[in-house]
């Protein structure tokens, strides 16, 4: 119980590294506690029973030693204590020099063993706390690894920074010394790496062959190689651990220390449950460029389908303009003619005078479908113009007064998508607020400033309220938001129940 111990404490390797602090609190406690063994032990019992439980007196520091020195500091703490007892007891000086050498080695043997029994106890019990304290300081360090890299991932949304973000964490958290991604490509080959960090390429490529002679399959299983290169420029531990998504690897990520044994089962478990938070970051990147590539594709489409639109609707315009136009015109003339040549017959010229008639409400009617579909003064005369000819036709149609103004438009042309886009949306809001508004009064306003162009759409009708309004419902009202949307301009509406409503759409411009 004295020698034993001390041997196999001291030929094991320590637990961990002391400090020289720790060095110096061991010194003094050791020193202090021979002072007391020497002062228990070497004086004879005669000195009565004040002297003989100064015995006790050692168990309290011999335990502070255990505590705060672990198993080194106990058995040594036992050498002292154990020696200078049986010493003294062997020149029969101490508390324990009996008259019978058989009573004196049963006393000196029953303190050596509850002093060595409460001190290795104490010492085991302190080492094991600590480890339980480190693995639990561990295990919160490696979920605040993995919440700081999770946190981190989801505010990347683009797939060669989050890998480049991966690889960093990698070295900064996991104290790795090199790291780099391969995402599968076709025929389940991996291409080059995307992304590497705390090495170069080059040493990259090179290392390729120690990963082909360790490698024998390319299955799902993580991956450590262990070399015996004692150069401390080397790497010595290496490991590669599958990126899985949703269910398939497509890609792996390989990880290079410096440290033969780097990777233990603890280090890679908490590695793994990193690599599963990147697979799902880098997954995500993936998804929403595939999601912002569809977007664009729809806009594309959506921008394709009005342009379509408006020049069928130019078409149009211009066939009933004309040719159904020019032969309503015809008409009119061949009529006017017969009834000049008729002048006999009252009841002819009565006929003919509907037909007249007749033939110049239909051609009225149809320039107005064709100025609806397509108002030429919007290509010949421009935006401003073409805003005033509408807005004083509505006045006239609806009998509301209409008050138009043009800020900073002066012989100003805009490109035809912009044109065509802020002539519609006064277009869809007056017709709106001609149908539902019950209006009095309307303000138009148009204004260029700081390279965009804006249109102002105001009156004082009935007003509705926006959180009702539906693509059902409203379908004329989100038809204007998707056109000024797709000119990377903003679109608002702002309205109040008996308060009217006020329209604005502005967009970016060049003359």
């Amino acid at each position: 119980l004295v020698v034993a111990p001390a041997l196999v404490v001291w030929l094991t390797p320590a637990p961990q590294k002391l400090t020289k602090r720790v060095y110096l609190e061991g010194f003094f406690l050791l020193a202090f506690i021979a002072l007391i063994s020497w002062y228990v032990f070497s004086f004879r019992s005669s000195l009565g029973i004040l002297h003989q439980s100064l015995i006790y007196v050692i168990f309290p520091i011999v335990i502070l030693a255990a505590l705060r020195l672990g198993q080194r500091g106990a058995t040594i703490c036992i050498v002292l204590v154990s020696g200078t007892a049986i010493l003294g007891t062997i020149k029969g000086v101490g508390p324990f020099s009996m008259g019978s050498m058989n009573d004196s080695l049963v006393l000196l043997q029953t303190f050596t063993g509850v002093l060595s029994f409460t001190s290795l106890i104490l010492a085991a019990s302190t080492i094991e706390r600590q480890k339980a304290s480190k693995a639990l300081n561990q295990r919160v360090n490696d979920l605040a690894t993995l919440n700081d890299s999770s946190r981190k991932f989801l505010d990347n949304f683009d797939s060669r920074s989050i890998c480049q973000t991966i690889c960093e964490l990698s070295v900064s958290r996991m104290r790795l010394d090199g790291v780099w991604i391969e995402i599968e490509g076709i025929e389940n080959q991996y291409t080059s790496p995307i992304t590497v960090y705390g090495i170069s390429q080059d040493l990259v490529v090179k290392m390729k062959n120690v990963w082909e002679q360790n490698m024998t399959s390319r299955d799902w299983e993580n991956v450590v190689i262990k070399t015996t290169d004692n150069n401390k420029e080397s790497f010595r531990s290496y490991a590669a651990l599958p990126l899985v998504f949703n269910g398939e690897k497509k890609g792996v990520l390989k990880l290079l220390s410096k440290n033969k044994n780097f990777f233990t089962s603890d280090r890679l478990q908490l590695i793994q449950s990193y690599t599963n938070l990147a697979a799902v970051a880098i997954k995500n990147t993936w998804l929403y460029e595939q999601v912002q590539q569809g977007n664009k594709q729809l806009q594309a489409l959506s921008q394709r389908l009005l342009q379509a639109q408006e020049e069928e609707r130019l078409h149009l315009s211009r066939e009933l303009h004309d040719e159904s136009g020019q032969l309503l015109a015809a008409l009119s003339v061949q009529m006017g003619l017969l009834e000049r040549d008729s002048a006999n017959s009252e009841a002819t010229r009565q006929r003919i005078n509907e037909l007249i008639k007749t033939s110049h409400k239909l051609q009225e009617n149809l320039h107005k479908l064709a100025v609806n579909l397509r108002p030429a003064s919007l290509d010949h005369l421009g935006l401003v113009k073409a805003l005033q000819q509408h807005t004083e036709e509505f006045s006239r149609q609806y009998n509301i007064q209409v008050e138009f103004e043009a800020v900073c438009m002066e012989d100003v042309r805009l490109s035809i998508e912009v044109e065509t886009a802020l002539f519609r949306v006064v277009q869809e809001a007056l017709t709106n607020i001609g149908l539902h508004a019950q209006a009095t009064r309307i303000d138009v306003l148009i204004s260029r400033n700081n390279g965009l162009a804006a249109v102002i759409v105001e009156d004082n009708g009935v007003g509705f309220r926006l959180p009702a309004m539906t693509p059902e419902k409203h379908l004329g009202l989100f038809g204007m938001r998707e056109r000024i949307e797709m000119l990377a301009g903003e679109f608002t509406i702002e309205s109040t129940i008996g308060k009217g409503t006020t329209v604005k759409a502005e967009v970016p411009c060049s003359d």
